[in-house]
């Protein structure tokens, strides 16, 4: 028997309506921005395991965005790692994140699921609660992309009235998910609702769920964008930093599955040699970490959440990545107006037990990783984003 429960769409759930009506039956959507397209951007370059060597060039279309808003549902409750469910079914998002989180409750073995581990608790929220996370609430890029520009479209739709409205949040969040709420959207501690997500469950009787600012596969609306550059408007944007992403601090896994490059000493000396600045982006202040992206001419390394810090570079900046390929920077990169690289001819080897995922590169592919986005960081940019990419890679 499968573990699956029944589902339910949010948009059966949430009809449009206005907002007097939204908040009087705690039911519908309403919406703030209209649908809109993300525009094409740069072609990209991709090194892949059967390529024969070659750089293939691929284009980056415009993507369709839906309309953003926020919608009010009544009597939710919110089980494990953020999974909401209405009269015993589960909510659907349009979002990578609901998707993932159907997927989990497919195993009944999942150590948070809520028909197999009943949970021992309920708390009920008298006040009206937000609701921004959901599975993959312990890993920053998640934050970063998916949950932090809920907040902007929860305030662009409910301005002040958002202040009397709490967040339920799992206790195990990690401890840079509480600073970085203070920090980018003013949510301070005493706000948070903190329930232990293996043992208790969160009744909502008032529930506001804002939009994804992203297609819902993380192809980001503008205001996405226009969320983190008003963070920290003394930081300047534009510069000609080097930096080469180390995730050398993070092979302990954590939230997720550790994963281990063979090569990474080797990227890291070949970036070194080549004046780049080794950087460890987890290991530094948010405000560094901004500093840092919207400094920066190129940004290469393995790929990982801590490439995601490229929503705060400037147009022009050139990304360079090594591992899989990846749809969630393809997005960023058009976006942001950045050019980008995959070198992702790389062999694999699945972790299985807790083991962790490794996987290597050849030194040669590394090499010309860094040849090529140099060549792409040096070369003039004229009006077509299309050509300057075929200037700078030939």
């Amino acid at each position: 028997m499968s573990a699956a429960p029944p589902t339910v769409e949010l948009a059966a759930l949430a009809p449009p309506a206005e907002m007097t009506t939204a908040l009087r039956r705690w039911s519908g959507f309403v919406p703030v921005l209209p649908a809109s397209l993300r525009p094409a951007g740069m072609p990209y370059l991709r090194l892949c395991p059967d390529a024969a060597g070659e750089w293939l060039r691929h284009d980056n279309p415009a993507v369709a965005i839906p309309p953003l808003g926020c919608a009010f549902l009544h009597d939710v409750t919110l089980h494990g790692s953020g999974y909401p469910f209405q009269d015993g079914r589960y909510i659907r998002e349009p979002a990578h994140t609901s998707q993932a989180g159907l997927a989990w409750l497919e195993d009944p073995a999942f150590h948070d699921h809520p028909l197999t581990r009943q949970p021992r608790r309920t708390i009920r929220l008298e006040e009206p609660a937000l609701l921004i996370f959901g599975p993959g609430f312990g890993i920053y890029g998640h934050w970063l992309l998916d949950f932090l520009p809920r907040l902007a479209i929860a305030r662009m739709t409910l301005g002040r009235r958002l202040d009397a409205f709490v967040l339920p949040l799992p206790d195990d969040a990690p401890a840079w998910v509480g600073r970085m709420l203070s920090e980018f959207a003013g949510i301070e501690a005493t706000r948070l609702r903190p329930y232990r997500r293996t043992e208790e469950q969160v009744f909502c009787p008032r529930l506001c769920l804002p939009s994804f600012a992203h297609h819902g596969d993380y192809a980001p609306h503008a205001l996405m964008r226009q969320f983190y550059a008003a963070y920290r408007p003394d930081i300047p944007t534009g510069g000609e930093r080097r930096l080469c992403l180390s995730r050398h601090g993070l092979d302990g896994g954590g939230f997720s599955h550790p994963r281990i490059f063979e090569q990474r000493a080797a990227m890291e000396a070949i970036a070194a040699a080549r004046g780049f600045e080794i950087v460890a982006p987890e290991s530094l202040p948010f405000a560094e970490q901004v500093a840092l992206f919207r400094g920066a001419r190129i940004v290469a390394g393995e790929y990982g959440s801590g490439m995601h810090n490229t929503i705060f570079s400037a147009p022009g900046t050139v990304v360079g990545m090594v591992g899989w390929w990846s749809h969630i920077q393809t997005h960023l990169l058009a976006a942001c107006g950045q050019s980008g690289l995959f070198m992702s001819r790389i062999t694999e080897q699945q972790g299985h037990d807790g083991s962790p995922y490794r996987f290597s590169a050849a030194v040669d592919d590394l090499e010309a990783l860094f040849d090529r986005v140099e060549a792409a960081a040096e070369a003039p940019t004229p009006g077509d984003p299309g050509l300057a990419a075929e200037a700078a890679w030939g």
